[in-house]
């Protein structure tokens, strides 16, 4: 028969490690919510961040990409401080760097691999069909199509991205391209 004080104790000792556990998830929660913001007030004011606090923040990023790095689905899991210095193709990156925003992006950048969707045919009940929201060729071609006066007759095999269509009316109304555009005239339209 099992000692009732050594039962007393075990039961105890379980609640306790319980609650431990129970509070960790939830300094978790309130770290994962917090520690981006953190981060990003104080790039914008200058400030440093207490060591402690940010180690903490990298840590529970980093289990966050070893997490999402064992899933099926996932083909990579990006901090989105470290992009550059990561191990992706050169296409992707550089589309990762031209698509990050400080004051509206996440600090992990998921990349899904080939014919993963979430909410677009994923057997979610959602949409079929693609996104463009992917890097792959598949999804990731869009026709770009220019007629009209002032347009040179023709077709292009070559790549354009969406960026290059804002320059590209620019240079066809003879004005400066928009502030913040990165792309180039797709000068095979201009007569």
């Amino acid at each position: 028969m099992p000692d009732e004080t050594a039962i007393k104790m075990y039961e105890s000792a379980r609640e306790k490690l319980r609650e431990l556990v129970r509070q960790e998830i939830e300094v978790k929660d309130q770290i994962s919510h917090w520690g981006p913001i953190l981060e990003q007030l104080a790039r914008l004011s200058g400030e440093t961040i207490d060591p402690d606090i940010a180690r903490r923040i990298n840590e529970l990023k980093q289990e966050c990409i070893q997490y999402l790095q064992k899933q099926p689905e996932i083909a990579f899991a990006i901090d989105m401080q470290k992009v550059s210095d990561s191990t992706i193709p050169t296409e992707l990156k550089g589309r990762i760097i031209n698509g990050y925003n400080l004051a509206n992006s996440g600090t992990i950048q998921i990349i899904l691999k080939p014919a993963y969707y979430t909410g677009h045919g994923s057997g979610d009940g959602g949409p079929t069909g693609t996104t463009h929201g992917t890097w792959n060729p598949y999804d990731a071609h869009i026709p770009m199509l220019f007629m009209g006066w002032g347009i040179k007759h023709g077709a292009l095999a070559r790549e354009v991205h969406m960026t290059d269509i804002a320059p590209t009316i620019s240079s066809l109304l003879h004005i400066q391209a928009p502030n913040g555009s990165i792309g180039h005239p797709v000068v095979e339209v201009l007569k």
